[in-house]
């Protein structure tokens, strides 16, 4: 949050993973949203599971991240 300004950035490992959480997010009223981070998962375009992102689990993925860098 920058003032006014909001970003907001939906990435997946695949077209379809970002498809899915850009469902997802279009179709918010429709799943529960909490925190800064979400983990949108399925196996299909109508398969949409949103869970919270914990924050052990960030931190895991930023050193892996950093580690391959």
């Amino acid at each position: 949050d920058n003032g006014d300004k909001v970003a907001l950035l939906i990435a997946g490992t695949s077209a379809d993973d970002t498809r899915r959480a850009a469902k997802a997010v279009a179709s918010y009223s429709e799943y529960t949203f909490s925190g800064t981070e979400a983990l949108v998962s399925g196996t299909s375009d109508t398969d949409i599971d949103v869970s919270a992102v914990e924050a052990e689990v960030v931190a895991e993925e930023e050193v892996a991240a950093e580690e391959t860098a």
